[in-house]
């Protein structure tokens, strides 16, 4: 979700290629508002889990997707596009940088055909090869390549099932031998056509292992070394390539002069996209070698950029973060464990996690709030440059008191201060059991109040992919597969990423404490969902815009005042031609950046916003345009923000108010004609001043 510069949301639809507009009504109201789909607003790619900026022209810019393509294959595209509002088009931008070590993928976006055995729009020309086995929706079981009809068209052994576009996987199936304490595979019938990257799994070979090298006719090299000595054992190849850029689901932010900086999914380089040349320029290394999957970017009020470093820390067992200079081009370390910062900054994500985090949100005193997948949270003081545990994500399960996680989770800063977001129950439960081969009941269980039918089992015994499937008793599940062994009264694990349900907290900042909202938000499909398919958006009137990725949005009003002091101010207004107007002010961007999700998403909202509102409660948006200031806070520094007045409005009286990222300003009066492009706005001191535009 997207706030664009006329008070319009923009939604992603669910086809990942058309978008719809929320209007506020005549009144103002996002409640009562109404839905539109945008005119010949295709995108020319579908994409899933991509970065996403509102430009100071009020276009949209998009970037990548871990998912994209007519079949949304997991193929990481570093393509963008440029939305404009005005014409309501999309256009393509200069791909991301080429890079020589992407991460591999296995998907490929292809169209079936239901009964008919042509699959055709592969999206990736390889080296297809009769015999190949053929994955995916649509496609029977067994199906192998049969005939290459060219680089983008196959024939499989059997007709597809469906019809569309879908993703599929590449697969083949030899032998060979393995020695204990190897990498090397030996004896293969013939490696004819088989490339490094491929995946490959089987007896013996450790998970994720890859084919590293091509050795002979009958022999190559893995990832990692055999575990047992094997002979003439099945292994399974699966199809990879390495794309020639990838950008995929990785940070981007809004910089000044016109330029988007963005992470990298394999390493630790940084790039600079300029929107004027539609080009790209390599940026920064950050500090630590990490690369920035899975990260979110917090500005600060200084312009700096905070960012907690999920895989220095994974690979460490130490909590590692950085800040990026704007001015002198350059990524510091700022953690306590090498010493470049004070404090404590705990491990807030883990292998278990998925390498998943929440957001990270600027607070209106300055801090930085990390929210963990693990549930722990960490605050980051700039000027001290100290970090220190925050709050834990406590709420209730089952009655009974339980930590949540913000593995991949929206965040909004509430005019009030507070930060609401939402987490899941993706932390695991280890309880005992007892599991009786051949039975899919586990017994034995102290209480099953906390566990949910669909979770994920895991243990000794227990077949990978099981599943809860009823809750039987206070001791008793039954799963969704019979044990393979007898174990009595020993661990399991309940539970999984990204597990459900998902509840909302607040965190209050001046009692540094984490709670459930209350009232609880009124929505049933939480209980099924994980917190990572949920989006936040804090929209002018101060309240926040929630989807649960179902039809159904819902508006959450907060309570409290918002401090005087850190709301924007209205100054001026003159006529800069041609029928639009300067405002002039400070703070017109805001305290934060509203809204915040992390890699997946970007939903920065810390630009102004004008609306004007007549005597009877009619409300019109102007459409803002190249505010000067590129940041949050920004206290006393003055500030504009060019605005075309909405055709629509009458000529007359209205009270003129400026927001951003939820804060609003005081009202101030304005006489308005639009047909002749005049303007006058009163002070609250009685101070008349007249600005007349072009006629």
């Amino acid at each position: 979700m997207l706030l664009l510069t006329d008070g319009t949301v923009m939604v992603e639809a669910g086809d990942r290629v058309h978008w719809m507009r929320l209007t506020p009504d005549a009144h103002g109201s996002y409640v009562n508002g109404s839905w539109q789909s945008l005119p010949q607003s295709v995108m020319g790619t579908p994409r899933l889990y991509f970065a996403s900026q509102v430009l100071p022209s009020g276009k949209v810019w998009v970037l990548g997707g871990e998912y994209s393509g007519i079949g949304l294959a997991q193929n990481v595209t570093g393509s963008g596009e440029v939305f404009d509002p005005a014409t309501n088009r999309w256009a393509p931008i200069a791909p991301f940088p080429s890079q020589p070590d992407c991460v591999r993928v296995s998907q490929f976006n292809a169209v079936v055909t239901a009964a008919s055995p042509v699959i055709s729009n592969i999206d990736a020309p390889e080296d297809w090869q009769p015999g190949w086995l053929v994955l995916g929706p649509g496609i029977p079981a067994g199906a192998v390549i049969v005939k290459v009809d060219s680089l983008n068209q196959i024939e499989i052994s059997r007709n597809a099932t469906g019809s569309g576009g879908t993703s599929l996987l590449f697969a083949t199936v030899t032998s060979g031998n393995l020695t204990s304490g190897s990498n090397a595979i030996e004896g293969i019938p013939s490696t004819a056509g088989y490339q490094t990257d491929w995946g490959i799994s089987g007896p013996g070979i450790p998970a994720g292992s890859t084919v590293v090298s091509i050795d002979s006719p009958t022999s190559l090299r893995i990832s990692q070394n055999a575990t047992a000595t094997t002979t003439s054992s099945a292994f399974l190849l699966t199809v990879a390539r390495r794309p020639a850029n990838c950008f995929g689901d990785d940070p981007s932010i809004l910089m000044p002069g016109g330029k988007v900086l963005t992470g990298d999914l394999s390493n630790a380089s940084t790039f600079l996209y300029d929107v004027a040349t539609n080009s790209w320029v390599q940026g920064p290394n950050k500090a630590y070698n990490d690369p920035s999957d899975e990260e979110g970017w917090a500005r600060i009020a200084d312009g700096s950029l905070i960012t907690y470093d999920i895989f220095q820390s994974i690979r460490t067992g130490k909590g590692y973060a950085e800040r990026y200079d704007p001015v002198s081009n350059r990524w510091t370390g700022i953690s306590p464990s090498d010493g470049s910062a004070k404090g404590a900054l705990p491990l807030l994500s883990s292998v278990a996690d998925g390498a998943e985090m929440g957001p990270l949100v600027r607070l209106y005193d300055d801090r930085v709030l990390a929210l963990g997948a693990n549930g722990h949270t960490a605050l980051y003081t700039p000027g001290t440059n100290t970090w220190a545990p925050g709050p834990d994500m406590v709420g209730t399960l089952g009655g009974l008191p339980f930590l949540f996680g913000a593995d991949d989770a929206p965040a909004a800063v509430l005019p009030n201060g507070h930060v609401m977001f939402a987490a899941d129950a993706g932390n695991a439960l280890i309880l005992t059991g007892t599991l009786t081969a051949g039975s899919a009941a586990v017994i034995g269980i102290p209480s099953t109040a906390q566990l949910q039918p669909g979770w994920g089992v895991a243990g000794p015994g227990i077949p990978s992919g099981t599943t809860i499937v009823t809750i039987d008793s206070a001791s008793q599940v039954t799963l969704s597969q019979a044990a393979t062994q007898n174990q009595s009264n020993e661990p399991i694990q309940f539970g999984m990423l990204f597990g459900y349900p998902t509840q909302l907290f607040d965190f209050d900042p001046a009692a540094n404490a984490i709670s459930p909202v209350s009232p609880s938000l009124p929505d049933p499909l939480l209980n099924f969902i994980g917190a990572f398919v949920t989006r936040m958006l804090m929209l002018p009137t101060g309240q926040m815009l929630l989807s649960d990725s179902s039809a159904q949005l819902w508006i959450y009003t907060p309570d409290g005042a918002a401090d005087e002091r850190l709301r924007p101010q209205i100054s001026s207004v003159s006529a800069a031609g041609y029928g639009i107007f300067q405002l002039r002010g400070t703070q017109l961007t805001g305290q934060s950046a509203g809204s915040a999700y992390g890699d997946d998403v970007q939903s920065d909202e810390n630009y102004p916003i004008v609306r004007f509102t007549d005597a009877t409660g009619l409300t019109y948006y102007a459409r803002t345009s190249q505010w000067s200031y590129i940041g949050v806070g920004g206290g006393t520094t003055p500030q504009t923000v060019e605005f075309a007045i909405n055709p629509q409005m009458p000529a007359g009286t209205y009270l003129l108010t400026v927001s951003a990222a939820g804060l609003s300003s005081d009202p101030v009066m304005a006489v308005v004609n639009p047909f002749w492009n005049t303007f006058e706005i009163t002070g609250r001191r009685s101070r008349l001043a007249r600005v007349r535009g072009l006629p």
